[in-house]
């Protein structure tokens, strides 16, 4: 079978039934959380939805087979044609890629080329790119800088931040050249049912079992989390919007809180009265010695330590609110999903799933 055979095709409403054409949109990234959130949405709508998946399988255990208007299209968006193919006919491209920390770096596989695909597809086929942004291009802005907006100027001082830089100025630069609209949409870090690194599920699961719920930064600096539902909400809510070409929005988490003030929301929900406890950076820095993923996490953590929050005015004044779950109804519902085992259809771990087994302090 070819990398680009549609495997799944399932027919949504037609015109003359009630209903009115739509576009079509193509979800890369779609068995990841925020992949996974911006196609549930789309679907929720009435959309038509392509998800390139390098594993059908694993897209058919995330949606139902049945799914009105879902194509599901064997391929890999590393692959120029295959992406391209599935992109044809497409109004939206939601970029929702992602690869492990090692993996960043690599000139021909990592993230930088991936993203230059999807643009070149955008190109070719006249659609808009909605890019997900983070944080990571800001750097050290402290306490003092307040509520972060759209201007904040980057400040990127660790490698992947300079990446995320050079992937912000690249689909400027495509909207200011070369007339390739984008849409972007930044956010915090994500948790919720579909996150599954090597930080948040332990902790959900960690918090059913009873077992030390382990955090790797300051336990009472103000930070924010969204609910990766609420973020794929916010990506379809402005990649659909006609006025939003070439905008970007802040969105912020579920309110300003603390590790400690959510870790305790958690292992009170789980039920289990987890204990809470932080690893110090110095372990995290041994550990990375011999595990790459931790070694890339190293030069993160400063997001643990240090507080960055979100300014949502200009997503509020555009939309009339921000998509915001509160902390206890989020980590409510992640619990319910893990109790369900609903993490990795097959009821297999995802690799590298664990924790680092660094030593852990109260």
């Amino acid at each position: 079978m070819s990398m680009a055979t549609v495997v799944t095709r399932m027919q949504g409403p037609t015109a003359g039934q009630g209903t009115t054409a739509r576009g079509m949109h193509v979800v890369l990234g779609a068995t990841g959380a925020i992949g996974y959130w911006t196609a549930r949405q789309l679907l929720d709508r009435g959309e038509r939805v392509v998800l390139l998946a390098r594993s059908p399988e694993r897209a058919r255990e995330r949606f139902p087979s049945d799914e009105p208007g879902l194509t599901i299209v064997a391929g890999d968006a590393e692959r120029p044609a295959d992406l391209r193919r599935a992109a044809e006919g497409a109004t939206t491209i939601f970029y929702n890629v992602n690869l492990p920390y090692p993996a960043w770096h690599d000139p021909a596989h990592g993230v930088v080329p991936l993203l230059r695909h999807a643009i070149d597809a955008a190109a070719a086929t006249g659609a808009r790119l909605v890019f997900p942004g983070n944080v990571y291009v800001f750097g050290h802005v402290g306490a003092q800088s307040g509520l972060i907006g759209e201007q904040q100027p980057f400040a990127a001082h660790t490698r992947k931040g300079r990446l995320r830089v050079t992937m912000e100025r690249m689909l400027d630069a495509a909207w200011r050249e070369r007339g390739i609209a984008y849409t972007m949409v930044r956010m915090p870090d994500f948790y919720g049912r579909y996150v599954e690194n090597r930080l948040y599920r332990p902790l959900f699961e960690h918090a059913l079992s009873g077992k030390p719920l382990t955090w790797y930064g300051a336990l009472d600096i103000p930070l924010e989390l969204i609910d990766a539902a609420d973020g794929g909400a916010a990506m379809v809510e402005a990649g659909l919007d006609p006025a939003s070409v070439g905008e970007t929005y802040h969105v912020p988490g579920g309110g300003v809180t603390t590790a400690r003030e959510w870790l305790g929301m958690l292992a009170r929900l789980g039920g289990a009265e987890a204990p809470i406890r932080t690893v110090p950076a110095a372990a995290v820095r041994v550990f990375g010695f011999v595990d790459k993923e931790a070694r890339e996490f190293a030069e993160m953590r400063y997001l643990k330590t240090e507080q960055l929050l979100l300014d949502g005015s200009k997503y509020r004044r555009r939309f009339g609110h921000i998509p915001s779950t509160p902390y206890d109804e989020g980590i409510a519902r992640t619990l319910r999903w893990y109790r369900a085992g609903k993490p990795m259809g097959s009821g297999q771990r995802a690799a590298g799933s664990g924790q680092w087994p660094v030593t852990t302090n109260d």
